[in-house]
C-alpha cells in the first residue's frame, strides 16, 4: 500500500490472508504432532494430583483442569485482588460437518479453534481448556469483563475467515460452523452475588445461551440486572 502511494515498484507482495492461512495449518500440524504448553495452562496443570490434565487431543487442558484453574483464581478475585473472567466458547455445526463433511474436517476445527483461542487469550494471561468434543472455555485472572469480550469478538472474527480454510483446501463447508462465546466476570459489580465458582461458571453458560441465538458467530456477556443498560 505504501508502495503505492509513492509510486514505488516493490514487486511481488504475498496477499496477507495467504500468508496468515499458511500460518494456521502450520499451527495446526504442530499442535497435532507435539504438546504445546501455554505458561499459565502449565501452572495449573502442576496443581492437579492425578495426572496433567490436559485433553490428549489438543494438548490444552481438559474439564478438570478447568475446575482447578477456576477454584485456583476464584479466592483471590472474590477477595477483591483482581477481576476474574471466564469465557464459554461452543462450536455449533460441530455434528454436522462430521457428517456432511467427515471426521477429519471435525478434527482440523477443534485444532483450529484451540489455535485460535491460545493465539488471542493466552497473551492477556488467559488460560484456554477443552470442556466436550466441541466445548471450551477460557479462565482470565486479571482480565476485565470488557477486555475480554472484546477479545472474544476479535476470536469470532477471525473463525469466521479461517474455519473454511480448515476444514478443506477449497474452503467447501466452512459456512457451517460457527462460534457462541459467553462472558462472566467477577469484579465489583458481580462480586456480591457470585457465592462460589459455580456460580461464575453458570452465568458464562447463560451468555452462550444469549449468544447462540444470533446467525453468525456472536459473543454475549453476563451483566448483572440492575447494571444492564
Amino acid at each position: 500500500e505504501l508502495g503505492s502511494l509513492f509510486s514505488i515498484d516493490v514487486g511481488s507482495v504475498p496477499d496477507p490472508e495467504e500468508v496468515l492461512a499458511k500460518a494456521d495449518r502450520q499451527l495446526i500440524e504442530l499442535s497435532k504432532n507435539q504438546k504445546i504448553d501455554g505458561f499459565a495452562a502449565k501452572q495449573f496443570s502442576e496443581l492437579l494430583a492425578d495426572d496433567d490434565g490436559t485433553d490428549p487431543f489438543t494438548g490444552i487442558l481438559a474439564r478438570d483442569g478447568f475446575n482447578v484453574a477456576v477454584r485456583h483464581a476464584f479466592g483471590p478475585a472474590h477477595s477483591g485482588e483482581y477481576p476474574l473472567s471466564v469465557a464459554q466458547v461452543v462450536i455449533h455445526g460441530y455434528d454436522e460437518l462430521g457428517s456432511s463433511v467427515g471426521e477429519t474436517a471435525q478434527d482440523e476445527v477443534i485444532i483450529g479453534t484451540s489455535v485460535l483461542l491460545r493465539r488471542h487469550f493466552e497473551h492477556l494471561g488467559g488460560v484456554v481448556c477443552r470442556l466436550a468434543d466441541s466445548i471450551f472455555a477460557v479462565v482470565m485472572p486479571g482480565v476485565e469483563r470488557s477486555v475480554a469480550a472484546k477479545e472474544a469478538s476479535q476470536c469470532c472474527m477471525d473463525f469466521s475467515r479461517r474455519a473454511p480454510g480448515w476444514i478443506s483446501e477449497e474452503g467447501d463447508g466452512g459456512g457451517s460452523v460457527r462460534l457462541s462465546v459467553g462472558i462472566a466476570a467477577l469484579d465489583d459489580s458481580t462480586r456480591a452475588m457470585m457465592s462460589g465458582p459455580e456460580t461464575l461458571v453458570k452465568a458464562a453458560s447463560q451468555a452462550v445461551l444469549a449468544a447462540r441465538a444470533g446467525e453468525g458467530s456472536a459473543v454475549r456477556s453476563f451483566v448483572p440486572r440492575k447494571n444492564a443498560a
